[in-house]
Formats: C-alpha cells, structure tokens, sequence
C-alpha cells in the first residue's frame, strides 16, 4: 500500500456509481490512473457492507484491489485488508452487542413499527423484500426493500420526495431512538432510498480515525441536510477539502480538478 500523504475518498452510490448502479469503466479508469500514475492514495467509504460494494464494483474489483484502491464499508468501522487481487474483512464491532440486545430488539421493533405505519399511509409504495438490513456496524432500513430494482426505486423516489415520507419519518425515529436509548444511536437518510441507523459517533467521520493519512480529502453526494455523507465533509470543510457532487461525471471532473490544484 502506498504511504503518499494525501488520500482521496469518496463515498460509492450516487458518487463514483449511479444509485445502486454498478460503477462504469470510464470511473474505473480514472481511479487506475490516479492510483497507478500519481502518488495520491484512493479509498471509497460506504454505509454499505463488503458484500455491498464488491456487487458494485462488480467485474473490476479484482484489479482495482491490485492497484491498491482502499475500503471502508460501514464508515469504516469494518476492517478490510487486501489480500492479493481481493479485499478481505476482518472481525467488526456488532451494533446489537455494543448497544446491548435489550436495546437492539426495541430499535428493530420500532422501525417494524415504522414499517408498518408508512404502509398504511402509503398503499401505492412498491414493496420487495429485506426492509431490514442488519449491516453488523449498522441497521439499514429500506422501506421499499433492498431488493426493488430500478423502477421501484424511481418511483419510490417520485413520491418521497413528493410527500416527504422520508424526512418526516427521519425526525419520527430519532425522536424514538432517543427514547429507546438517549445519545447513544442516531439516524440518517441512506442513499436515495433508505435509513441508516448506528451509534453516536460512527458516522463517516469515524474513518477519520482509521485512515492513516496526512491529508485526507472526501466527495460524496448526499453532503448537505439529513444526507450520510454531510457528517465527513463539514468536518473536512473548514481545510476545503470536501466536495459535493451530483453524479459519476461531476466527480471525475472533481477529482482532475484536486489533482491540478495539489
């Protein structure tokens, strides 16, 4: 691995890949020259699990490993290694054993409960299956389901941001995580479709404690409001080492620009 002083991160969905899209080999190519030709490190932070971002990055993980690209899945609090050609995760710290199994039940049971209520309102929602995701470091839910594909996805998105079912409900539940468990869990919209739920303080700043780096820089897309990845570039903001972004193209355009600048 590189030991340059200045890493590049970036968050995945909606950054380097449209949203649950895989990322494109223009993307790829950049990030390979970046990697193979400049003495900049590259990493990709994620609310995502491994399983997650592999799918994602699909069949050009084994040589952006090669080329020494870092992970950090589940904000960094999942270790990767890479080993060869692949990325290999180490042992995680479980959210249901850090915050107790008592408590752990109750938020499970409370976002069923949430579930159910955006149901009810909303009978025209499309609905697939795994609307919880135990992410070991994280809780997503997703109340269409991690499995609805694209049109699902888009009109879900249609009318959420028509009726504002999201950041009403973001507001319910952490009114209710407070409750359960006071200033120890928070929340945060996940991508275009879901929550994420973790304890205080392993949001995507917690990579900030794991990446052995001089000088980090972040892009991401959900920078601003309820969004995941707003926690990462205000802390980096006051150095201006953050940006935001609205797509695959806009970054790539970033990153030519950080590259001149540094």
């Amino acid at each position: 691995m590189k030991k340059a002083s200045n890493i590049l991160l970036f968050d995945l969905d909606g950054t380097l890949t449209k949203p649950r899209g895989a990322i494109d080999q223009h993307v790829v190519n950049i990030l390979l020259d970046v990697l193979t030709k400049t003495d900049w490190r590259i990493g990709i932070v994620t609310g995502s699990n491994l399983d997650y971002v592999l799918e994602q990055l699909g069949e050009w993980a084994s040589c952006l490993a090669a080329a020494g690209l870092e992970l950090y899945p589940c904000n960094g609090t999942l270790p990767v290694e890479i080993s060869g050609d692949k990325w290999v995760s180490g042992p995680a710290r479980e959210i249901r054993f850090v915050i107790g199994t008592d408590i752990y039940l109750k938020v499970i049971t409370m976002l069923h409960e949430e579930q159910i209520r955006i149901m009810k309102e909303n009978p025209d929602i499309p609905l697939t299956g795994c609307f919880v995701d135990y992410r070991q470091t994280t809780i997503n839910w997703c109340p269409i389901g991690r499995s609805a594909k694209a049109l699902d996805r888009q009109y879900w998105e249609k009318i959420d941001s028509e009726r504002l079912i999201r950041p009403i409900t973001l507001e319910k539940i952490k009114e209710k995580l407070e409750g359960i468990a006071p200033n120890r869990l928070t929340a945060v919209l996940g991508g275009e479709t879901s929550f994420d739920i973790y304890p205080v303080g392993w949001d995507k700043t917690y990579v900030l404690n794991v990446v052995n780096a001089e000088n980090i820089w972040f892009v991401g897309d959900r920078c601003h409001g309820f969004g995941n990845d707003r926690a990462l570039y205000d802390a980096l903001q006051p150095k201006r080492r953050s940006f935001e972004t609205t797509g695959p193209e806009e970054t790539i355009l970033i990153i030519q620009n950080i590259l001149q600048l540094n």
